[in-house]
């Protein structure tokens, strides 16, 4: 009775097993595929975007992390 229990027990942690490595399988082959097919590129230039069209602003460093000392309150 006991080896049969451990008998079935095996068989299911050894499908069990399987199909972990098919889905492993399949999510690798997703990984590595791009994320968009792209036919044309239209109205990309070789120039990078810098300025107000890169959503800079002149005095505007909250997000670089740069502080002044009125922003203190000294």
């Amino acid at each position: 009775m006991v080896i049969g229990v451990f008998l079935i027990g095996s068989l299911q942690l050894f499908f069990i097993g399987l199909i972990g490595e098919y889905i492993l399988n399949i999510n690798t082959r997703i990984m590595h595929r791009p994320l968009v097919v792209e036919e044309k590129r239209l109205n990309f230039g070789d120039k990078p975007v810098t300025g107000e069209a890169a959503g800079e602003t002149e005095g505007d460093n909250s997000c670089k992390g740069e502080r002044k000392a009125e922003d203190y309150g000294d």
